[in-house]
């Protein structure tokens, strides 16, 4: 799964704990430290990144940004978030 604009883990916190691997990007950096004191899943991974310039060569089953993806820039964002997932996701 791969959470856009994690911000401070509010909803990373809630998708943690449910054996997900579990991705969660945000373009802060402090953002991302908070999240990563706000979530205590060895599994959650925290990259500093906007979705645009994330680079991951895994694939995902699940993309969601609650408060974030009106950020991206709609001339990369539905395309890309369409070539991260997998066949299904």
């Amino acid at each position: 799964m791969l959470e856009i604009g994690c911000g401070t883990g509010q909803l990373t916190r809630e998708l943690a704990g449910r054996t997900l691997n579990l991705t969660a990007i945000d373009i802060g950096a402090a953002m991302v430290e908070t999240a990563r004191r706000n979530v205590a899943d060895p599994m959650a991974r925290f990259q500093t990144s906007s979705f645009e310039d994330f680079a991951d060569s895994g694939s995902f089953d699940l993309i969601v940004s609650t408060t974030a993806f009106h950020w991206v820039d709609p001339g990369i964002g539905l395309a890309k978030a369409a070539r991260l997932l997998r066949p299904g996701g």
